[in-house]
C-alpha cells in the first residue's frame, strides 16, 4: 500500500499493495475453519441441511426457505452447490463465507478508487479486511454476509450509471436493485438509500429520450427480476411478515417499542466506539465494533464526510449507507447493538474509516512521506494484529462461545461419524435431537450403527441393537456418558474408556466407553 500511496499512477505497486490486503484478509478468515469458532452454530446448520436437501430425492430449490423461519434464497443456493461439490462438511460451507468476505474487500477497493482515490481505496479495503466485526461474520453460515457485498455492487453501479450513461449500466443497476430481494431481511432497510439512488440517477437520465429509456429498462429489469420472491409474499404473506413480526420492538406494545426503540439508538451510536454486540456468538462479548485505532479514523473520516457533504456524491451516500444499516439493529427487537443484523453497514464504515487514515497520510506525506507510508503501514498492522489476538486467541477458548456454538454436540457427532464398523455407538438423545449434530453425521460412514437413547442416567438397561440383514451384530458397544465417576463405576468392571471430551479450558465433561455388545 505504502508505494501505491505516493504513486497512485503505478500499476504494479497497486496490484501488490491490494494483493497484499487481500492475503491479509484470507489470513485473518480462512484457517481453522473446524475450529475456530469452536463448534457449530445451530442456524449454520439449519443452512446446511436446507442446502443438502435441494440434492436429496424430492428436493429443489426454492424461492424462500422457511423450515424453522423463512430465508431469502440467495446464499442458500450458493450453499446448495457447496455442498453438492464438496458433501455436507462445515469447513467447506465456511469456506464460502470466507470468499464472500474476501470478496467485498476487493470489491469496495474498485468501487472507491474511482470516487474517493486510490489511497482512500486502499486504506478503506485494508480497514475491511482487518476489521474483526467482519473478520467473524467471513468465518461463518449466514446469509447476512451477502448484503455488504450487494449494497457495494449496487452503489457502484448507480455511481458508474450516473457518470457514463449506458443502457448496460443502467440493466446492471436494475438487476441489482431487484436482486437484493433475495439476499437477507435487512435489505428493506437499504430500501431508502437504494431509493434515493434511483432518483439520483432518474434526475438525469429524464432529461433526453436514451436517457429515459435508460431508465426505464432499469426499472423494468428491477421488477423483473423481484416479481418470483414478490409473487411469492403475495402468496404466502407469513413468510414476509412472520420474522420481521417476531422481532418487532412493538411485539410487546407502543410504549415498550417507542422505549426499545431510544435504547437501541444509543448503544447503535456508540457501538463503534464504546460498547459493541456482547453475543459471543458474533462478537469478543463487549468488544466495540472498531478497535482502538480504528476508532480515531473512523472519527475522522465521519467529520470528513459531514463537512464536505454538500460538494462530494460520495459522501452523502456513506452517511446515509451508514444510517440505513445500523436501522436494523434499532428497530428490531434485539439486545442491541445486534452486528449480525446490521452487518451491512460493516463496508460504509471501513470506508469512511479508510478515508480518515487516507487524509491524515496525505497530511503527513506533504511534510515527511516516508512518515506518512509508515503511518498507515503501522495503523493496517496494529489492527491485523489485535483481529488476529481475538479471533484465535480470544474467541475459541472461551466457554460461553463453546457452549452457544454447541461443542459438547459436534465433539459427539465427529466421534461418532469416526466409530469403527463392529461398534454400535449409543449417543444420548439432547445432542442427536439438535441441528449441529444431525447435520455432521450427515455424512457418517455408518449411520445405521448410531442410536440415540434417553436415560435420564446411562446405565441400561440398553435397548436391542438391531441387526442389519447379512451383517452380524456389532461385538462391542460404545456409549457416551457424562464424566461422573459414580455413572463410571456403574457401567461395570468390563468398561474401558476410549475417548474423553473436554471444554476449551480442558475439564473433562464426557467419556466415550466400550462395553461388550451384549
Amino acid at each position: 500500500m505504502p508505494p501505491t500511496a505516493q504513486n497512485p499512477s503505478s500499476r504494479r505497486w497497486r496490484l501488490i499493495a491490494i494483493g497484499a490486503i487481500l492475503i491479509i484478509a484470507a489470513l485473518l478468515r480462512a484457517p481453522a475453519l473446524d475450529r475456530v469458532p469452536p463448534g457449530f452454530w445451530s442456524d449454520e446448520a439449519l443452512n446446511g441441511q436446507d442446502a443438502w436437501a435441494v440434492w436429496q430425492p424430492g428436493g429443489h430449490f426454492k424461492i424462500v426457505y422457511s423450515d424453522l423461519f423463512p430465508r431469502e434464497p440467495f446464499y442458500e443456493t450458493l450453499l446448495a452447490f457447496v455442498v453438492k461439490a464438496a458433501g455436507p462438511s462445515v469447513v467447506a460451507m465456511r469456506s464460502l463465507s470466507v470468499a464472500i468476505g474476501i470478496f467485498t474487500v476487493l470489491l469496495l477497493y474498485l468501487f472507491l478508487r474511482g470516487e474517493a482515490g486510490e489511497r482512500a481505496a486502499l486504506c478503506s479495503a485494508a480497514v475491511l479486511a482487518t476489521m474483526r466485526w467482519h473478520v467473524i461474520f467471513s468465518r461463518l453460515i449466514f446469509r447476512t454476509l451477502v448484503l455488504p457485498a450487494w449494497i457495494c455492487g449496487l452503489v457502484w453501479a448507480a455511481l458508474s450509471w450516473r457518470r457514463r450513461p449506458t443502457l448496460w449500466r443502467a440493466v446492471l443497476f436494475g438487476a441489482l436493485l431487484g436482486g437484493g430481494f433475495y439476499t437477507y431481511l435487512a435489505w428493506y432497510f437499504m430500501l431508502p438509500l437504494a431509493g434515493v439512488l434511483v432518483v439520483w440517477a432518474a434526475a438525469a437520465e429524464v432529461q433526453s429520450r436514451n436517457g429515459r429509456i435508460r431508465l426505464a429498462a432499469a426499472l423494468g429489469i428491477a421488477a423483473l427480476v423481484a416479481a418470483p420472491i414478490l409473487y411469492h409474499y403475495m402468496a404466502y404473506p407469513k413468510d414476509l411478515f412472520d420474522r420481521p413480526g417476531a422481532v418487532s420492538p412493538f411485539s410487546n406494545g407502543m410504549a415498550s417499542g417507542m422505549a426499545e426503540i431510544g435504547q437501541n439508538l444509543g448503544e447503535a451510536l456508540v457501538m463503534c466506539f464504546w460498547f459493541g454486540d456482547h453475543v459471543p456468538l458474533q462478537n469478543i462479548p463487549g468488544k466495540a465494533a472498531l478497535d482502538a485505532v480504528q476508532m480515531v479514523f473512523f472519527a475522522w473520516g465521519l467529520v470528513l464526510c459531514l463537512v464536505t457533504i454538500r460538494r462530494r456524491v460520495l459522501a452523502p451516500i456513506l452517511i446515509l449507507w451508514l444510517m440505513c444499516g445500523i436501522a436494523p439493529t434499532v428497530f428490531t427487537l434485539t439486545d442491541s447493538p445486534n452486528f449480525l443484523r446490521s452487518l451491512v453497514a460493516t463496508p460504509a464504515v471501513a470506508a469512511l474509516t479508510g478515508i480518515g487514515l487516507a487524509d491524515i497520510a496525505g497530511m503527513v506525506a506533504r511534510r515527511k512521506p516516508a512518515a506518512a507510508v509508515t503511518l498507515a503501514c503501522l495503523a493496517i498492522a496494529v489492527s491485523s494484529g489485535l483481529t488476529a489476538r481475538d479471533i484465535y486467541l480470544v474467541w475459541p477458548h472461551r466457554e460461553d462461545v463453546w457452549g452457544r456454538f454447541h461443542g459438547p454436540a459436534v465433539q459427539v457427532a465427529d466421534f461418532a461419524n469416526e466409530a469403527s464398523a463392529d461398534a454400535a455407538v449409543f449417543v444420548p438423545e439432547p445432542f442427536t435431537e439438535g441441528r449441529p449434530y444431525q447435520f455432521i453425521t450427515l455424512a457418517a460412514a455408518r449411520p445405521e450403527n448410531i442410536y440415540p437413547f434417553s436415560n435420564a442416567l446411562p446405565l441400561g438397561p440398553w435397548p436391542p441393537v438391531p441387526q442389519a440383514a447379512g451383517r452380524p451384530a456389532p461385538a462391542r458397544r460404545i456409549v457416551i456418558v457424562p464424566n461422573d465417576e459414580r455413572i463410571l463405576r456403574a457401567l461395570g468392571p468390563n468398561t474401558r474408556t476410549l475417548k474423553t471430551f473436554s471444554t476449551p479450558t480442558g475439564k473433562i465433561w464426557g467419556v466415550a466407553v466400550s462395553m461388550p455388545g451384549r
